[in-house]
């Protein structure tokens, strides 16, 4: 993804719902320090066919847009084998 790509690897013994939480959390740090092109997410799949999608609305989706209304029209997210969540920007035009 290039070298503004964050990984990060949660706690195996948090659920799921804990996980997406903290990630979450800092991906709205990263929202309040740059608003610009796309934002590219992987999420493990591990954890996102761990929960609902009612839970996974209420926990990532509201909690971003609340901080960035624009960012669904700017927001890419891949599922992903592994552990490790992901985030980084795309310029606009790289796709």
């Amino acid at each position: 993804m290039g070298s503004d790509w964050t990984r990060i690897e949660m706690e195996e013994d948090a659920s799921p719902e804990s996980q997406l939480l903290a990630f979450t959390l800092l991906l709205r740090g990263a929202l309040k320090a740059k608003s610009q092109g796309i934002l590219a997410v992987d999420l493990p799949r591990q954890v996102y066919q761990s929960i609902t999608p009612d839970t996974f609305r209420s926990i990532f989706s509201d909690l971003l847009l609340e901080r960035d209304p624009s960012i669904e029209a700017r927001l890419q997210i891949r599922v992903v084998d592994g552990p490790v969540f992901g985030y980084g920007r795309r310029a606009s035009e790289d796709r």
